[in-house]
C-alpha cells in the first residue's frame, strides 16, 4: 500500500507562493520603485545615522519619525505592486492626503499596541535573572509581539490602495492565516537581508544595501500576502482598479 503524500502546514505552503511572487515582483518592480522612494530612503538612512551615531534623548520622537518615513515608502511600494506603476507618479507620492494621514495614524496606532504589549509582557522580567534566562525571555516576548502585531498589518496595503479596513477586521481575516502573515511580515525581510549579513560585518556599505533590500522585500511580501488572502476570502473584494497617479 503506497504511503500517503506528506502534508505540510497550510501557512508554509501559502507562504511559499507569497515568497515566489515577492521574488518575481522584486525583479520586476525594483527599477520602478527606487526613483519613487529615493528621497524617503535618504531620510530613512539619515534617521538610522542619528539613531546609531548621534543618539537623541527622546527615542519616542525618533520612532515617530521612522513611522512617518516608512509609511511613505510603504504607500509607494504597495501601490506599485498591487495597482501598477501608473498608480504613482514617477517621483512617488509627494502630497499628503486622507490616505497618507490614515496610513500614518494606523502606523502610530500599531506602534502604541507594540509598546503596550511589550510593557505588559516585560512585567514578568522584574528581578534578578541570568543572562541566558533574560535572553530567552526577551526572545519569547519578541516572538509573541511579532505574531500578534503581524495580524494587524493587512490594514497597510489596504489603506495604500484606498480601501477601508480596520485593525479589528485585519485580526479577524488573518485568523486562518496566522503563520502566513507572520512569515510574510517578519521572516521575509530577514531572508532579503541574509545575503548581505556576512559582508556587512566588514564593509558598512553592504549593511545599508541589506537594510534597503529587507525594507522593500518585506513591504512587497505584505502586498502579496494581502492579495493572496483577498483572493481566497474576498474580504476586500471590490478589487482595486488602477487609480490615477498619486
Amino acid at each position: 500500500m503506497s504511503e500517503p503524500p506528506p502534508t505540510y502546514p497550510q501557512g508554509l505552503v501559502k507562504y511559499d507562493r507569497v515568497f515566489i511572487r515577492t521574488l518575481l515582483s522584486f525583479k520586476k518592480h525594483l527599477p520602478q520603485i527606487l526613483p519613487r522612494i529615493a528621497i524617503y530612503l535618504i531620510l530613512f538612512f539619515f534617521l538610522v545615522y542619528i539613531d546609531y551615531y548621534k543618539p537623541v534623548r527622546s527615542q519616542t520622537l525618533l520612532q515617530i519619525a521612522y513611522s512617518f518615513v516608512q509609511s511613505l515608502i510603504a504607500i509607494n511600494i504597495h501601490r506599485v505592486v498591487i495597482l501598477g506603476s501608473q498608480s504613482v507618479s514617477p517621483l512617488g507620492v509627494r502630497f499628503w492626503d486622507f490616505r497618507e494621514v490614515t496610513f500614518i495614524l494606523n502606523a502610530l496606532g500599531l506602534l502604541i499596541i507594540i509598546h503596550v504589549i511589550a510593557t505588559i509582557l516585560s512585567l514578568g522580567l522584574m528581578g534578578s535573572m541570568t543572562f541566558t534566562t533574560l535572553f530567552i525571555s526577551l526572545s519569547i516576548i519578541a516572538l509573541i509581539i511579532s505574531i500578534i502585531c503581524s495580524r494587524f498589518c493587512l490594514v497597510f496595503p489596504a489603506i495604500a490602495i484606498d480601501k477601508t479596513i480596520t485593525f479589528r477586521k485585519s485580526w479577524a481575516v488573518t485568523k486562518n492565516y496566522k503563520w502566513l502573515i507572520f512569515l510574510s511580515v517578519i521572516i521575509t525581510p530577514f531572508l532579503f537581508f541574509l545575503p548581505f549579513l556576512f559582508a556587512s560585518f566588514f564593509i558598512e556599505f553592504f549593511l545599508y544595501i541589506g537594510i534597503t533590500f529587507a525594507l522593500i522585500g518585506g513591504i512587497m511580501s505584505l502586498s502579496h500576502a494581502y492579495e493572496l488572502i483577498n483572493e481566497e476570502t474576498g474580504f476586500n473584494d471590490d478589487s482595486p482598479n488602477s487609480s490615477p497617479s498619486a
